[in-house]
């Protein structure tokens, strides 16, 4: 039969200071997450603004063939 702890034993805690460590831990992965999360946010963000940019290119893109194929300001062009 296994014979009770001796009080005197040192214990596999470290000196009462687990509940600090348990803390570390918890506070250590709530900050990750929150990093992760502000980092999908930027890339989301970023994502965005590229499709943004994209979209306006090729809108302008078009209004400038538009216009060139049905007369801009000054009227038809001559083919010289």
């Amino acid at each position: 039969m296994a014979e009770p702890p001796v009080p005197d034993e040192p214990r596999d805690e470290p000196l009462g200071l687990a509940g600090f460590l348990d803390e570390d831990v918890e506070w250590n992965r709530l900050m990750t997450r929150v990093h992760r999360s502000i980092a999908r946010r930027e890339l989301s963000g970023q994502a965005v603004e590229l499709g943004a940019h994209g979209f306006t290119g090729v809108v302008l893109e078009y209004l400038k063939a538009f216009f060139e194929m049905f007369g801009g300001p000054g009227g038809r062009r001559r083919g010289d």
